[in-house]
């Protein structure tokens, strides 16, 4: 057994040099830079647009929305629940990216632009929530997005569900049948929050893949040295 502890150091230490060099290779690359520069920027920019945005959207009234899938399941508070199977997992797939300056940048920036979007939209389309709907308590996006005040009409379309699908096309092949797993989690758990109707979430799913190959074609232009996680 004394002998596994060297070669484990040595494969750690090798994986560790390759990350080091793929981020070394990153920043020697202006286009990587500015991009991820200009993320930053931007995502601190939402982030301040939100917490005015959501407080507004809260206090104007929209349509209620019949929907039968909801109809079906219960309504229960799965706050916690729900708040541990989407950050745990999250947390995990971004250690996970780190090795992958290429595909983390893209992550972030469809991220922020499917975030934005969804400001547009969800002002585009006022919404009531919907019936039974119980407030999701969700510290992260509590103190980042909604000034800490309780938000039910932020509903079209599911930023959670959008943000996972993110992830999902990020992995790799291999990886994907979890991602998979964790989204049917996280969805079902959103239904019987009736924090979403379930059109929400079935626009992430569709809207989120427009929005990554969008950002695909924008960052093969200049990152096409820096290897994919998911290729």
């Amino acid at each position: 057994m004394e002998h596994l502890h060297p070669a484990a150091d040595k494969v750690a230490h090798s994986r560790f040099e390759r990350v080091k060099q793929t981020w070394k290779t990153a920043f020697r690359i202006p286009f990587f830079c500015w991009n991820g520069l200009l993320t930053l920027i931007a995502g601190m920019v939402l982030a301040y647009i939100a917490q005015l945005f959501f407080p507004y959207i809260q206090q104007r009234h929209g349509i209620t929305l019949y929907d039968p899938l909801l109809q079906l399941i219960p309504a229960h508070d799965v706050s916690f629940l729900l708040f541990a199977c989407l950050y745990v997992p999250m947390l995990v797939w971004l250690t996970m990216l780190i090795a992958y300056p290429r595909s983390l940048l893209q992550v972030m920036m469809s991220i922020i632009v499917l975030q934005t979007l969804r400001l547009i939209t969800i002002w585009a389309i006022p919404l009531d929530p919907p019936q039974n709907c119980i407030i999701l308590r969700d510290p992260l996006v509590y103190i980042l997005a909604y000034h800490h005040l309780p938000v039910t009409r932020d509903l079209f379309f599911s930023g959670h569900t959008a943000t996972m699908m993110v992830f999902y096309l990020a992995s790799p092949k291999n990886k994907k049948h979890l991602l998979i797993i964790w989204m049917a989690a996280v969805i079902l758990l959103l239904l019987i929050q009736h924090a979403h109707y379930s059109i929400d979430i079935l626009a992430a799913i569709l809207i989120a893949p427009a929005i990554w190959t969008w950002m695909e074609i924008y960052l093969s232009r200049g990152l096409n040295e820096l290897p994919s996680w998911n290729k």
